[in-house]
């Protein structure tokens, strides 16, 4: 703390930095995924800082941890229920966080209060004070002090309190220049408080708007702010405890930082590439992606050569400056025939998502095949314009199992993106009543939604009301899409696909991934062309054995509510780990 101002009149270690600053920042950037964690990229450290206190419990300055370890991509929590924390651990996907942003995107200038004095002007925003309480004591405060303030003595101790601010909400100027500390780039989980990020880092909100570029500036992490992304002090009225994790320190980045995906959308997701691919294809796949914080797989199927490079090497270009970062994309060339070697490429990276144009006003011959036969969900994406995110999703359901897996993928995708979701059922209205309300309260809670209720051709009254709604997605489960009824044309998802005019959501259904399984979730997964019941315990463990029931051979499926296998044919029951709970069957199914 300086006693007197006149003896750092060259101000060696202070920069001087308008508060209305318009200078963007280079280098590091926070991003704001929508309602998800932060996005850190760049070289940015990540140093933990605790306040140390007086033996009256007043704040006298800052303690640095350490640093974290982190990647060229890192992702912090922001909902304040990772139990990693300050690193996310996809725990906001099952809290339904709302991350909804309110902070104005108004210049520090714009917002200040001005408070004059002899010796000192002083600015601040009260709406983002974070409350670390530098800027009072036992006996004063800095307000009150400030009229005193032509008193060198005075003056020093409140630029001590209000330099020691990590917020921002205070800063002050001397003979009309505003004056800050040097703060290295960085940004600090602040013990039981926020993320203290300094030295002039961008920070980028969920709908692509930058925050004012400052000095410093706290953003909020217990998820409870009602001034997101930024702080607002509400950590302290609800006791929120985060503890600096030291344990930490000396460790590898976390494997949950390093994939914090969503697990209801998809790890990983390939786009099918061609000469043909239209801006809109590029812009879906791109706005999944980052929502989802999904791997991108470039997949291209053609010949060797310069042309093929080329054309990847441009689309991975589109995708880095989309915001997708560059170690999340990878490239692959492959040969064959298109729709085959897409399937089987999917298939090698144990991909949960194909994003494919459908080509044109009617789906191409790739993209139709693809949908049939693809080993994971398929978006085809049509080619007319729209926003930069979906924010209309239709779902259709008629409460089988199998739509219910289409509802949980879809209403996982609308949580990821902001969207409103519009239910339907084709059907009698009353049962439609019970299987709607189920659907929301198991995988529809925290997403607004409108339940629709009809009754005739399932086909045509669903793109009629997609027509109404004017969704920008249809989601619908690929039940019934075999070859035959491909051929005659008379399944539902294949009507769909071929008369809507926008985009579609194919869920895979039958077959699941070992990648989404989470911790106490069964399925049946496919390795090497046979179908095994798979499950994972709590302690992340998975088991495996054979799907087909030892009474006849049918083929299990897992029960979520009873959380055991069951035969379709006559009704064996079987434990997640195989074990016979009840006949007619009368032995365990065989275990891998």
């Amino acid at each position: 703390m300086r006693s007197s101002l006149s003896e750092n009149r060259t101000l060696t270690n202070w920069v001087r930095v308008l508060t209305g600053g318009h200078l963007d920042s280079i280098g590091p950037e926070i991003v704001v995924t929508p309602n998800g964690p932060y996005e850190v990229t760049g070289d940015l450290d990540i140093t933990p800082k605790h306040t140390v206190l007086s033996s009256q419990d007043e704040p006298l300055t800052w303690a640095t941890e350490g640093t974290l370890p982190s990647g060229s991509s890192t992702f912090l929590c922001r909902c304040g229920h990772s139990s990693n924390k300050p690193f996310c651990d996809g725990t906001h996907l099952k809290v339904n966080f709302d991350g909804t942003e309110t902070a104005s995107t108004e210049s520090f200038s714009q917002q200040a209060k001005t408070y004059e004095s002899p010796g000192l002007t002083v600015h601040r925003v009260g709406q983002i004070c974070e409350h670390a309480s530098f800027c009072a004591n036992k006996t004063t405060d800095w307000y009150q002090m400030l009229p005193e303030s032509d008193d060198a003595t005075v003056r020093g101790q409140i630029i001590g309190m209000i330099e020691h601010c990590p917020s921002g909400a205070l800063i002050y100027e001397i003979d009309g220049e505003p004056i800050e500390p040097d703060f290295p780039q960085a940004v600090s989980p602040v013990e039981d408080g926020p993320l203290w990020v300094t030295g002039r880092v961008k920070i980028t909100r969920s709908d692509g708007l930058a925050l004012e570029t400052r000095n410093r500036v706290t953003l909020c992490r217990c998820g409870n702010s009602a001034n997101k992304p930024l702080c607002d002090g509400t950590h302290v009225k609800i006791g929120f405890v985060a503890k600096t994790p030291r344990a930490a320190l000396a460790g590898d980045l976390p494997k949950e930082t390093e994939d914090p995906a969503s697990p209801g959308v998809a790890r990983r997701i390939v786009f099918g590439l061609s000469a043909s691919t239209n801006a809109e294809t590029y812009t879906v796949a791109a706005m999944v992606a980052k929502a989802a914080l999904s791997e991108l797989v470039v997949v291209h199927v053609g010949t060797e050569g310069e042309q093929s490079e080329r054309l990847l090497s441009d689309a991975g270009e589109i995708f880095e400056r989309s915001g997708i970062p560059h170690d999340r994309i990878t490239s692959n060339l492959l040969t064959g025939h298109p729709s085959t070697s897409l399937a089987l490429g999917a298939d090698d990276v144990d991909a949960g998502l194909i994003i494919v144009g459908r080509g044109g006003d009617k789906v191409g011959k790739v993209p139709h095949k693809v949908s049939y036969h693809a080993p994971c969900d398929v978006l085809l994406v049509s080619g007319g314009s729209r926003s930069d995110a979906y924010q209309r999703i239709l779902i259709a359901t008629d409460g089988s199992a199998t739509a219910d897996r289409a509802a949980k993928r879809g209403y996982a995708l609308a949580r990821a993106l902001g969207a409103s979701v519009d239910l339907v059922f084709v059907g009698h209205p009353a049962t439609g009543d019970l299987i709607v309300s189920d659907t929301i309260r198991d995988v529809g809670s925290g997403v607004a939604t409108e339940t629709w209720f009809l009754e005739g051709d399932p086909v045509r009254r669903i793109l009629k009301k997609a027509s109404d709604v004017d969704a920008d997605l249809i989601v619908v489960g690929n039940k019934g899409m075999t070859r035959t009824r491909m051929l005659l044309g008379n399944s539902v998802p294949g009507g769909v696909l071929k008369g809507a005019r926008s985009d579609v959501l194919l869920c895979r259904t039958v077959r699941q991934l070992e990648s989404e399984l989470e911790p106490g979730e069964g399925g049946v997964i496919e390795r090497h062309g046979e179908q095994l019941a798979a499950y994972v315990d709590e302690e992340g463990e998975l088991h495996l054995m054979s799907a087909r029931c030892t009474h006849l051979g049918c083929v299990v499926g897992w029960d979520p509510t009873e959380e055991s296998f069951e035969c379709p044919c006559h009704g064996s029951r079987f434990s997640p780990t195989g074990e016979l709970l009840s006949g007619p069957a009368t032995k365990p199914l065989r275990p891998i």
